[in-house]
């Protein structure tokens, strides 16, 4: 099956939007259906703060795993 380049575009595109709803469900930030309201804006902050809990968890685990 092949894809012309625009269609792969597309379907990249509704995937990332697609990413951007479900990580902060999945990390317990929103629920789905916030997200799904959500402005793009406001989701990419979501986004953010998860990237943030994420790091932050790592950093923790690097601390108590080097004690």
């Amino acid at each position: 099956m092949q894809i012309n380049r625009l269609e792969e575009i597309r379907l990249k595109q509704e995937l990332d939007e697609e990413i951007a709803i479900w990580r902060p469900v999945v990390n317990g930030i929103l629920t789905y259906s916030e997200a799904c309201e959500m402005h793009p804006r406001d989701l990419a902050k979501a986004n953010i703060l998860v990237d943030r809990m994420i790091k932050e968890q790592k950093q923790a685990a690097n601390k108590s795993g080097g004690k």
